[in-house]
């Protein structure tokens, strides 16, 4: 049954904010944790909460009730009497539509502030996924560098034995090979607790990560003030401010009541109507003026956000751009790892090169081929921040 509900959930939430990257893995167990996760439900249920509470306050007041007992005097023959009277009180009507509409356009406000918390939601999750993809490829590095080490440490220690190499030089090939072990164990573990989050954010079940061979694909097009749902609540809640504006002028119009009386004396009955008018003498032009102001407050709130985002998107562009292009020139200037490898071993062998130039070598390449994957890794995370608040075209 709970599976159920937190399928339904999902439903409901994917209906109202689309998916917000191209299906793929990352958006596959984005999609699984975001199906049963309590923050966003509870973001959910928070808002609907709101929503139904400022509802509740357009409703008409409470209808009134009176009874009133009069007693006769001494002297006089007439008999006691009583009277009943229901009445309802009424705002200016205009009040009334002026709150529907503020009403109205804070339930568009909220459904777009939901699409940028499971924006924002989503984004976390791809960080973390981006930083286990870049894990696992600085594993397959560190792999293929003990893998070479490993190769030279064989050969080393069949000419140790022959004392064909010095200690010296065993004693470099044996630390050389520990490090690469540390390291690579270091980037193993690295994967591990980023697995762990992950399924702890999934409830504790587990997720298959075999999917993530590589960072999400895609680029950052020009800023799109439409795509951006916390700018969308933003101006919702403008036009609101502007209408809850209206609903206060209006509501320093005279109200009215309605009301039915009973009326009994001795054996007389008498039925009739009351009617009501509330005069708003005391209702200070300081309020309108303040609900005024604060609509004012939501629009200039809102600009100041749209040029902040605006700032921050661009900024993250700038960066998804040189980022890629450094890791792209990086790469190139590598080349053909494999190749360079192979190119020292023939030198080592040879005897053109020492055992030391060869590991100084070596490492050289790793540290260049770990910056490349870094630098792409960096452009991954960049891209998947400036995602958090603006939806793909």
């Amino acid at each position: 049954m709970k599976k159920l509900h937190n399928l339904l959930l999902f439903t409901l939430l994917s209906a109202m904010s689309p998916s917000v990257f191209a299906q793929d893995a990352y958006s596959d167990i984005c999609n699984t944790i975001l199906a049963s996760d309590p923050a966003l439900r509870a973001e959910r249920l928070s808002l609907d909460a709101s929503i139904k509470s400022m509802s509740a306050s357009n409703s008409l007041e409470n209808p009134e009730v009176e009874f009133a007992y009069k007693f006769g005097s001494p002297a006089s023959a007439d008999v006691n009497k009583w009277d009943l009277s229901v009445s309802q009180a009424f705002d200016w009507p205009g009040v009334y539509s002026a709150r529907r509409k503020a009403l109205g356009y804070r339930s568009r406000a909220a459904e777009e502030s939901l699409r940028a918390y499971r924006l924002s939601r989503e984004a976390d999750l791809r960080e973390l996924l981006v930083s286990y993809t870049a894990a696992s490829h600085r594993m397959l590095l560190l792999e293929d560098f003990a893998s070479n080490v490993d190769s030279i440490y064989r050969i080393s220690a069949r000419e140790y034995e022959r004392r064909t190499i010095t200690v010296l030089d065993w004693r470099k090939v044996m630390v050389e090979r520990e490090m690469a072990d540390a390291r690579l164990a270091e980037a193993r573990n690295d994967m591990k607790v980023i697995a762990g989050k992950l399924q702890a954010l999934n409830g504790g079940f587990p997720l298959d990560l075999s999917g993530l061979n590589d960072y999400p694909s895609g680029t950052l097009s020009e800023f799109n003030f439409a795509s951006v749902p916390s700018l969308a609540a933003a101006r919702w809640s403008i036009e609101a401010a502007r209408a809850d504006a209206s609903a206060s002028a209006r509501n320093r119009l005279p109200g009215f009541s309605l009301g039915y009386v009973h009326e009994v004396e001795g054996r007389e009955h008498f039925n009739g109507f009351s009617v009501g008018v509330s005069l708003p003498f005391w209702r200070s032009q300081k309020e309108n003026i303040a609900v005024r102001m604060l609509a004012e407050a939501e629009a200039d709130a809102a600009e100041a956000r749209h040029r902040e985002l605006e700032a921050e998107y661009n900024s993250l562009r700038e960066t998804v751009m040189s980022l890629t292009a450094r890791a792209d020139r990086l790469t190139e200037a590598i080349g053909d790892p494999v190749e360079y490898v192979r190119l020292l071993d023939k030198a080592l062998a040879g005897g053109t090169i020492t055992l030391y130039q060869y590991f100084y070598e070596l490492n050289s390449l790793l540290e260049a081929r770990l910056t490349a994957e870094d630098l792409r890794a960096q452009s991954a995370l960049a891209l998947q921040s400036a995602h958090r608040f603006v939806l793909p075209d």
